[in-house]
């Protein structure tokens, strides 16, 4: 093979190279799935990341042909996602791309490293697979579609929604996150306050919706919107153990498609990201008209 270098990426100007290689990677393989320079920028601005020491370029004679991007998720989880240009072997750009991963996880302190890969991906599960991963679990990457009705939005007896942006309790939004998704895969299972803080960037804090049961706080739903991109989504709601319902699950989700059909200005369809959820919200998934657009497992593999 031609040189390889890996090298650091350089913000921004690498920009444009990146959406150049994802995109092509997407259409050799057969995926809808693109992304442009604000998405990028996008995952290269959460909580935490430092674009130059986590992201890694993999070139041959000055094209860009691999590209390694890094996340610390929580204090033990980094996570991964790798790209290969079609023309290149993947064994050979990915392999030290993703030994450069595992030892920039092991600086930063995780205990393990999670990849996803889309189910047919035979090639990359291969390659996953080959280097020590194991799989764990599943992701589903979902749409409602504009034309799809609603049911009423009514909440079972003893339950009541409040607004975050009312409540403003930090410790009580972390504790029901950590509650509600830690024993999910895919989810941060041990935020700390200053973590969710952060995090009302992407979840506005009237975007933000808890569910109790009486007093206590049993549950979380969260919208996100961006009228400039026409881009609308749901989080899969996080209920604790004891109220993990499929009546109580399947209402907070119509709650939050209700708040967020009320604010769109363009009538398009809803994503919805489900990470590990149990086969009781996935049926409502279907029962209230979803379609799944990208089913991907996850990987994990420990340090």
């Amino acid at each position: 093979m031609t040189d390889l270098q890996l090298r650091a990426l350089h913000y921004p100007d690498d920009i444009p190279a990146l959406v150049t290689l994802k995109n092509t990677y997407f259409e050799a393989n057969n995926s809808e799935r693109r992304v442009d320079e604000q998405g990028q920028k996008h995952f290269l601005s959460y909580p935490k990341h430092d674009p130059e020491k986590d992201n890694r370029l993999a070139e041959i004679d000055g094209d860009v042909v691999g590209y390694l991007w890094l996340w610390q998720q929580t204090a033990v989880r980094s996570v991964f996602d790798l790209v290969v240009h079609p023309a290149h072997d993947h064994s050979a750009i990915g392999s030290p791309l993703l030994q450069w991963a595992v030892e920039r996880a092991r600086e930063q302190g995780s205990q393990f490293v999670d990849a996803q890969r889309v189910i047919d991906d035979t090639e990359g599960i291969s390659f996953l697979r080959a280097h020590g991963f194991k799989p764990l679990g599943t992701y589903m990457g979902m749409s409602l579609e504009p034309t799809v009705a609603l049911p009423e939005n009514k909440l079972p007896d003893g339950y009541s929604v409040k607004v975050y942006s009312e409540v403003k309790d930090i410790a009580l939004y972390t504790d029901v996150m950590n509650r509600s998704y830690g024993d999910l895969w895919g989810h941060m299972s041990d935020v700390t306050e200053d973590v969710m803080a952060e995090s009302f960037d992407e979840f506005k804090p009237n975007n933000i919706f808890l569910l109790f049961h009486g007093e206590a706080i049993v549950g979380v739903g969260r919208i996100v919107y961006d009228h400039s991109r026409t881009v609308y989504w749901v989080d899969a709601p996080g209920i604790v153990p004891a109220h993990r319902s499929a009546d109580v699950y399947k209402a907070l989700l119509v709650y939050c498609l209700h708040r967020l059909r009320a604010i769109m200005q363009k009538s398009t369809r809803i994503g919805l990201h489900s990470w590990g959820d149990f086969d009781s919200s996935v049926a409502n998934f279907w029962q209230l008209g979803f379609d799944c657009n990208r089913h991907v497992i996850g990987y994990r593999y420990y340090l």
